[in-house]
């Protein structure tokens, strides 16, 4: 199945949700806060990164379509797709975490689990450069189609910077 704009437009919505709900995680007091509705606000924000966090890594590394409507990175490349490297094994492995804690009402929904949401952020810039770079090689109005996503990444190192500066956290790698 050949990706749409309209295709393109969903996956640069996915791409701006996960960042915008990162920010929110970062800024929230999350699970230490006394107030009540301060942690369920916390754990929202971090289930919506964590919804979008999954619908990229189902966009990026699904070997197949599992529905006729699901739209792959495949779909919008003329070359095959393998990403491969660290990072793609991490963000495998994540999947079904995150089917078992948000997903499914499971056992495992409430141990503890460690969302390493800055390193898995990088890991799916890192992943969307690489996508971007081979989407670049092919139909350059497909390329086009995905500007909105590509003007989200870079606004989101604009304000990786402002966050740095508050937590000396590290900036994400296109490495």
């Amino acid at each position: 199945m050949k990706g749409t704009r309209e295709d393109a437009g969903a996956y640069a919505y996915e791409v701006e949700m996960l960042l915008a709900s990162l920010n929110l995680t970062l800024e929230s007091p999350g699970e230490g806060s006394t107030n009540a509705s301060e942690r369920a606000a916390a754990n929202a924000y971090l289930e919506s990164y964590l919804v979008h966090v999954r619908n990229l890594i189902e966009f990026f590394l699904s070997p197949a379509r599992t529905r006729d409507d699901d739209i792959l990175a495949s779909d919008f490349l003329e070359s095959a797709w393998t990403p491969s490297g660290e990072h793609v094994d991490r963000l495998r492995g994540l999947v079904d975490e995150i089917h078992k804690r948000l997903s499914h009402l499971t056992r495992r929904r409430h141990v503890d689990f460690e969302y390493e949401v800055l390193r898995t952020t990088a890991d799916l810039v890192r992943l969307n450069n690489d996508f971007q770079r081979q989407l670049s090689t092919g139909d350059p109005s497909a390329a086009d189609w995905f500007r909105r996503s590509i003007n989200a990444v870079e606004a989101f190192r604009g304000d990786w910077l402002i966050h740095m500066v508050r937590t000396t956290s590290g900036p994400p790698s296109d490495t």
